[in-house]
């Protein structure tokens, strides 16, 4: 998720005995889950193995089938991942599961975010700048393969920072002005909580809450290192200093991501209207022209005629038309085939920005519930893998040639 370290620390929040989720929310999303796994595996198949077959590949299919693979992938390994997490409340035997759970889910979305900012890339260069020829297929696979490195990137450093091991504090001593009716472990486990430690000694306490506030300090005079069988956030690899600012980062590249695909578009839908606006007037003036023509035409015969000259004309004309006709024919031929062009690729750019269009919004309440900004909800919270699986529908809806060859394909579509 965009915040994986905040996110997964509202997931088990909400997955201890303590607080466990409610069980009609537990079912509802269970169900979600496996449909969407179901779903997506065999929609997500379909749409890669149609694309990859695509003899004419062009940079838009080889984004496609990027997200396509990705998506297969989510579907078929990251949602019943979650299932089985839910199903455990997060208790993982082994360290490694941890690690590799949060490893998929911070590998996965951001993989996604950049290859549509990608898409939205390579739809302003041929829709804007079609002679630039900035992405070529070389240059498309290239991309695809960086943003995959750093999506992996992204998903090791985050699953360093978790694990099943935590820190047990021995022969803990806190120290206050007064005496209060509270315990010992009581003060370290929320002063734990605020500053982690990693090796004995004594400690300040920050914030605390007002019913505590005469506690100023504790001391640790032993630290084990314990299985907790829970799959949460440690410092044993790297930092918290390091963490804060890799979350940072981390957010950073979904906000950034999501300003270049909202000005990619604008541009682009800004060139359209252009384009439609000069289109318009070069009718206009044509249709002008024609008519100016038609009439300079018959007073021209007519005035030949009159002055006798109509044999002479009569022979030397034929000829000229040809020519005429050849070159008006050729240039003719090739405005057909440029707007044609133009017109296939505003029709992949509008099908990619519904594509992106549908990310953003299933994406962006489980963001704001990951930074605290919304109140947690399960159901909504795990809808953000709506994005995986209704891809295919998209291309089926907003693209003929899919849709000719999903018929070819499933014998009952023809």
């Amino acid at each position: 998720m965009s915040s994986s370290m905040d996110n997964m620390s509202i997931y088990t929040a909400n997955t201890t005995e303590d607080n466990p989720f409610p069980q009609p929310s537990y079912i509802v999303v269970t169900v979600m889950l496996v449909v969407y796994s179901v779903v997506g595996v065999f929609g997500n198949a379909i749409a890669f193995y149609i694309f990859f077959r695509r003899r004419d590949k062009s940079t838009s299919v080889i984004f496609i089938l990027a997200l396509a693979g990705c998506d297969f992938f989510t579907c078929l390994v990251i949602i019943p991942y979650t299932i089985a997490f839910e199903m455990l409340r997060s208790v993982v035997v082994y360290d490694v599961f941890c690690k590799l759970f949060m490893f998929f889910q911070t590998s996965n979305i951001p993989f996604s975010a950049c290859i549509m900012v990608a898409i939205g890339f390579d739809r302003y260069f041929c829709i804007c700048h079609p002679f630039l020829h900035a992405f070529t297929i070389a240059r498309a696979k290239i991309t695809v393969g960086c943003l995959a490195l750093m999506s992996i990137t992204f998903g090791t450093l985050t699953s360093l920072s978790f694990g099943v091991y935590g820190n047990e504090y021995m022969n803990m001593t806190a120290y206050a002005n007064v005496t209060l009716n509270l315990t010992e472990t009581e003060v370290i486990h929320y002063s734990a909580q605020e500053a982690p430690v990693r090796e004995p000694g004594t400690y300040v306490i920050p914030d605390m809450p007002t019913q505590y506030e005469n506690i100023t300090q504790y001391e640790i005079s032993e630290i084990r290192v314990v299985y907790t069988g829970q799959c949460g956030m440690n410092e044993f690899i790297v930092s918290e200093e390091f963490t804060k600012g890799y979350q940072k980062v981390y957010t950073a590249v979904y906000i950034i991501s999501f300003i270049a695909v909202a000005v990619l578009y604008t541009l682009i839908y800004k060139s359209i209207l252009m384009r439609r606006a000069k289109k318009a007037k070069r009718k206009k003036r044509s249709h002008y022209h024609s008519v100016a023509g038609a009439e300079g035409a018959a007073g021209e015969t007519q005035m030949t005629t009159i002055n006798g000259n109509a044999s002479a004309e009569k022979n030397d004309i034929p000829q000229q038309n040809q020519n005429q006709a050849g070159s008006k024919g050729s240039v003719k031929r090739q405005s057909t085939l440029r707007e044609t062009n133009v017109y296939a690729n505003i029709k992949t750019a509008a099908m990619l920005f519904v594509v992106t269009l549908v990310f953003i919004i299933a994406f962006l309440p489980s963001w704001l519930m990951a930074h605290g900004l919304l109140p947690f909800n399960l159901v909504v919270f795990y809808m953000y893998f709506t994005y995986n699986v209704v891809n295919p529908v998209i291309y089926a809806f907003m693209n003929q040639t899919f849709r000719e060859d999903l018929k070819r394909l499933i014998p009952f579509g023809k």
